[in-house]
C-alpha cells in the first residue's frame, strides 16, 4: 500500500497534479520527497523535467547530474 512517506506515493502525487498546470507545486511536492529520500529514482528526474519546464535551468541541470551520477554507481 502506498503510504506519504513513500517515495512512489510523491512521484504519483505529482504526475497527477501536472494536469493542473501548477509547476510549483509538482516541484514542492517532489522537493519533500527527496527531503526524506534524496536518492529516489523516480523523484529525481522527473524534478529536473519540472524545473526545467518551469525555467529553473541552473537546479534542473544539477538534478540531472545527480540523477546521472546515481546510474553510474
Amino acid at each position: 500500500m502506498l503510504a506519504p512517506s513513500d517515495g512512489r506515493f510523491s512521484y504519483l502525487l505529482a504526475a497527477a497534479l501536472v494536469d493542473s498546470g501548477d509547476r510549483n507545486e509538482v516541484i514542492g511536492v517532489l522537493d519533500a520527497s527527496l527531503t526524506r529520500q534524496p536518492n529516489d529514482v523516480l523523484s529525481l528526474p522527473a524534478l529536473a523535467r519540472y524545473l526545467g519546464e518551469a525555467g529553473q535551468n541552473e537546479r534542473a541541470a544539477e538534478t540531472r547530474r545527480k540523477v546521472d551520477t546515481l546510474l553510474r554507481e
